[in-house]
């Protein structure tokens, strides 16, 4: 086990990358709404780190029915397939669960080709591409389902 005091928590880095990169990675997945998960951009997409980050996520929302998740992409790189793969298989684990994905990608045109493809593979099509994280996060209000009276 490893403790960050930082962040009070305890979790075992078991996913072959540093400590720090693990430790960005983990506490780049917050939520912000009761039900709106937001990642922040990270530096390196790995099929570690996609995991790193789906587990956090995977934790955050444990006893929730459905969420909307925000990812930001601004300045990320193009996925290599292992990666896709494992993106695919973790978003398809949570797709009835998902109100709405909204990814910020500024005007990074290259992401926003392989997030649609992403989408449509892993059955998530109630998602949006955005340039603000201020849309992204527009659009997971409006995806929210309606509160019975």
């Amino acid at each position: 086990m490893f403790r960050n005091d930082k962040y009070e928590t305890e979790v075992e880095n078991i996913y072959n990358i540093s400590d720090d990169l693990f430790w960005k990675v983990r506490n780049s997945v917050s939520l912000v709404d009761k039900n709106i998960i937001v990642v922040e951009e990270i530096e390196k997409f790995c099929p570690a780190t996609i995991n790193v980050e789906f587990d956090r996520l995977e934790e955050l929302v444990e006893g929730l029915d459905s969420f909307s998740h925000i990812i930001h992409l601004d300045g990320c790189q193009r996925p290599d397939a292992r990666t896709r793969q494992v993106i695919i298989k973790r978003f398809a684990k949570l797709s009835k669960r998902i109100n709405h994905i909204s990814y910020c990608v500024g005007k990074n045109e290259m992401i926003r080709t392989s997030i649609t493809f992403v989408m449509y593979a892993s059955g998530n099509e109630n998602f949006s591409i955005t340039k603000t994280k201020t849309e992204s996060l527009e659009n997971c209000l409006k995806a929210r389902p309606r509160q019975a009276k």
